[in-house]
């Protein structure tokens, strides 16, 4: 299974909501993966992802929640705590399609 960081995070709207998330990306390794894909593979075991806290630095993993009633969606937590790291990376835009 591999670890793979995520950087940067393309929101569906302006929204600082977790289920606003649509796709992540690593620029520097210059991947990016949708929320269905990475939820897949998280769930099927395949990857595991991770943020940095840019104000701590602390490490933290990426999971998934699913709440009754609503999409699964992704978010951070650390040391068993959810948390909103996932949100405070940096915003990509995806351009689109002509």
């Amino acid at each position: 299974m591999g670890e793979h960081k995520i950087t940067c995070v393309c929101r569906l709207s302006r929204g600082n909501t977790h289920e606003n998330i649509t796709h992540v990306r690593n620029l520097e390794k210059k991947w990016r993966i949708s929320r269905e894909e990475i939820i897949s593979q998280i769930e099927g075991r395949i990857h595991q992802y991770y943020v940095i806290d840019p104000v701590t630095g602390t490490e933290c993993s990426v999971d998934v929640v699913k709440e009754p009633g609503k999409p699964a969606y992704l978010r951070a937590q650390a040391q068993g705590q959810w948390n909103d790291t996932l949100l405070a990376q940096p915003e990509w835009r995806i351009r689109p399609q002509v």
